[in-house]
């Protein structure tokens, strides 16, 4: 019968006792002080990036309360392994904008061999859409996230 809640429900029954004798002696509970220290953690495993452009993360900042002119967001690209960031003004959170941001950033650090968003399904598709018309020779494969086999790039070509 540990925790508070339960011991006061069982003891209001049958006797009057105040709350702060109850919490005095849950604190000292052997069997209740196991209990929380019992609990799992759940373990989270990281994600590894062994070399730079292995795994680039892309992110939208949104600054339309503060705007700088006429810049509303801000396109942040992160490589996971060195932390290096990019960081690029956005006029508008269109996906043509941030294609051609992207295209920028590859072309001048080389693309990723993973890209990762948070932005959503349909916006990361209409982005590396975007980045398809801009860059026709980019190769686009598509696998399960931490599956290295299943994804392969064609004819020794980066995708990213």
């Amino acid at each position: 019968m540990c925790g508070r809640s339960k011991m006061i429900a069982a003891l209001s029954t049958r006797y009057y006792v105040t709350h702060p004798p109850i919490e005095i002696f849950a604190a000292c509970c052997v069997v209740c002080n196991q209990k929380k220290s019992s609990v799992k953690k759940l373990a989270v495993r990281p994600i590894i990036s062994s070399a730079f452009g292995e795994r680039g993360q892309i992110d939208l900042i949104d600054f339309q309360s503060c705007p700088d002119g006429e810049f509303k967001w801000v396109l942040n690209y992160q490589d996971h392994t060195t932390k290096f960031v990019v960081l690029r003004p956005l006029k508008r959170k269109a996906a043509v904008d941030v294609a051609r941001e992207l295209l920028k950033i590859f072309l001048f650090f080389g693309s990723p061999k993973i890209l990762q968003s948070d932005n959503g399904r349909e916006f990361a598709n209409a982005v590396v859409a975007e980045v398809l018309l801009l860059w026709p020779e980019c190769v686009i494969l598509y696998g399960r996230p931490r599956h290295p086999p299943c994804t392969r790039a064609e004819g020794g070509q980066r995708p990213f």
